[in-house]
């Protein structure tokens, strides 16, 4: 069925849908039966085959979706008269939307969809604070609008993950399938291993590599994880720490192009800006993250006097990129597809076709049927991991747009931080990481995305900027517990403690929380004049490294009291978009590490 599942979709991307409302159904349809088929409901449920009530559950998905494919166009032509039917079906399709999420993710985000559902019942709205209070919906109402329509359930974000998201999972699980995914957890190995605490710098370049083609953190934790982790351990890594830097790196993956994570396509959809200027836009900061991740590493590995590996334990850089240089060729396929102005879609098929070419060019990576096969299942199963709120976060959003909630919600937001930008985007970035406690990245950039935008425009802020903004934000949930399922992957391999992993990744990727600043407070997406956005990114990349510096209290060597204050003002010198104020943190910067590199003796005695 998984096979099925993206076999299905891949030859939708190339050939075209079925039609609009069947595309979204069967990709809602498909992930809820392999969810029931392939998560057990409780811990102590069978975990190698699955029960008679999951059955009954993959039965009523099929029927649910059959019905509404079956009925749609009697239901555009009868828009607002629902039948008895209508209503039976669609709570029965919420509410086996919401068990499946619960499956997957917990209960956090199927209790947030019920609590939606409740704010628009004529039976609770009325009673509500005065700012949210109206006058509500009748129940069927509410359930008609979120089956019988492509508002609800088959709305947005199921048509998101149908259309973007899924061709970009299959196309990262080819990847690694064809040895790309190999190659480069091996080239940085090569490039890194013999620097101070190489395997830390080598966990970050290996997770940007894999990540920037996977999109998906946990993914890519387990992929590169299991050969860093063991890395850094034996070279004198803590575990925690360990599995800490490979969960930042790994979040990183999320914005790093050219495949980023599921938010990026939901961006798209959002705010109408094509795929290959989202990519343009994000590749920056991206950048800018993974330095400041890096310099985290490097500072750390000076403080605790880590070395790197023996030289003779390495593979050769030269040799190695000389034998695998054409295994970059599906990205280029990828990117190429988009420059020219092809769906992303189109463009991850060709992509998947390209992948499995490359694999022929050597006997030991080269995709047979089997290998194929391999993909198509390991493609859905990834997906299902974050697909599986789809129906769930369809149920938000629909009540949103039923309710108007996110026009009452952005008013409440300004009222309360009386229109200071700083003040607001510090509450955005509270609400994620509330958000980000219970859900996943994608639920939580969706729920924000539809209610914070509003209140940025009216502060002045370019949609680009907002969206991004979120999408860092929402990131959070990547490594914040309860629920930070990368934190976890990775404590697992690590043998380590999952919350003391989440907090110490919370710090090596704390950039993530100045970058959404740099988005709305400078022109670090490249909207000023060409010298100005130079002298933003110049700064904003020095910034990275002398905040690092500053976390780790290690610059050239451990910092005083007084070189922290000193690094630590210079880097919020520097990251404004004032030239003369950049001048000083760079002096600053510049002051603090020429004095760690005097000598002792010539410090003592001047």
């Amino acid at each position: 069925l998984a096979a099925l599942f993206a076999a299905t979709f891949i030859y939708t991307s190339a050939f075209g849908v079925f039609s609009p409302e069947s595309h979204r159904a069967l990709f809602l349809g498909f992930t809820l039966i392999l969810v029931f088929l392939w998560f057990p409901a409780r811990a102590d449920s069978p975990g190698n085959r699955f029960t008679a009530v999951d059955g009954l559950l993959a039965l009523a998905a099929v029927v649910v979706v059959t019905y509404f494919i079956r009925e749609y166009p009697t239901l555009v032509r009868r828009v607002g008269l629902y039948s008895p039917a209508d209503t039976g079906f669609g709570l029965v399709a919420m509410a086996i939307s919401l068990e499946a999420t619960r499956r997957v993710v917990g209960p956090f985000v199927p209790l947030v969809s019920v609590a939606a559902l409740l704010f628009a019942s004529e039976h609770v709205a009325p009673y509500l604070p005065s700012l949210l209070a109206h006058r509500g919906f009748p129940f069927p109402r509410i359930v008609a609008y979120q089956y019988a329509t492509i508002e609800g359930l088959f709305g947005v974000v199921t048509y998101t993950f149908a259309t973007h998201v899924f061709l970009f999972v299959i196309f990262g699980a080819f990847l690694v399938r064809s040895g790309v995914g190999k190659f480069f957890v091996e080239l940085p190995y090569a490039l890194l291993g013999r620097s101070p605490g190489g395997a830390g710098k080598v966990a970050v370049l290996a997770s940007a590599l894999l990540g920037s083609v996977t999109g998906s953190p946990t993914a890519n934790t387990v992929a590169t994880g299991t050969f860093t982790i063991p890395l850094m351990k034996r070279t004198g890594y803590a575990p925690a720490v360990a599995a800490a830097i490979e969960t930042a790196a790994s979040t990183g993956s999320q914005f790093l192009p050219p495949v980023m994570g599921a938010a990026a396509f939901f961006m798209v959809e959002f705010t109408g800006i094509p795929y290959i200027e989202v990519v343009k836009l994000a590749a920056v900061p991206a950048v800018i993250y993974f330095i400041a991740v890096l310099a985290m590493v490097h500072f750390q590995a000076g403080r605790e006097r880590l070395q790197g590996a023996d030289a003779a334990d390495l593979p050769d850089w030269r040799r190695l990129l000389w034998r695998g240089w054409y295994l970059a060729l599906p990205l280029v396929v990828l990117l190429a597809q988009l420059v020219r102005g092809y769906s992303p879609g189109i463009a991850a098929f060709w992509g998947i076709l390209a992948a499995v070419f490359v694999s022929w060019m050597r006997a030991s990576t080269r995709m047979g049927v089997k290998q194929i096969y391999g993909a198509l299942i390991d493609g859905a199963r990834n997906t299902l991991m974050i697909a599986s709120v789809a129906g769930s976060i369809g149920i938000i959003v629909g009540v949103i747009g039923l309710t108007g909630l996110g026009l009452t919600f952005s008013s409440a937001m300004l009222s309360m931080t009386g229109e200071s930008l700083f003040l607001t985007m510090i509450m955005v970035a509270l609400t994620a990481l509330v958000l980000g406690v219970g859900a996943p990245i994608t639920a939580t950039y969706v729920i924000l995305a539809v209610l914070v935008p509003p209140a940025l425009a009216r502060l002045g802020v370019s949609i680009a900027a907002s969206h991004l903004s979120l999408i860092w934000y929402s990131q959070l949930s990547s490594i914040t517990p309860p629920v930070c399922l990368v934190a976890y992957a990775a404590a697992a391999i690590a043998e380590a403690d999952p919350f003391r992993t989440a907090f110490l990744a919370l710090k090596f990727g704390a950039f993530l929380i100045v970058m959404p600043f740099l988005f709305v407070y400078t022109p670090l997406l490249l909207e000023s004049e060409p010298w100005v956005n130079v002298l933003t990114i110049a700064t904003a990349t020095i910034a990275a490294v002398t905040f690092a510096a500053t976390l780790q209290g290690y610059f050239y060597r451990r910092n005083t009291r007084l070189e922290g204050f000193l690094l630590g003002t210079g880097t919020f010198s520097l990251l404004t978009a004032v030239p003369l104020a950049n001048a000083v943190g760079l002096a600053l910067a510049a002051g603090v590490y020429a004095w760690q590199r005097l000598p002792r003796s010539t410090i003592a005695h001047p």
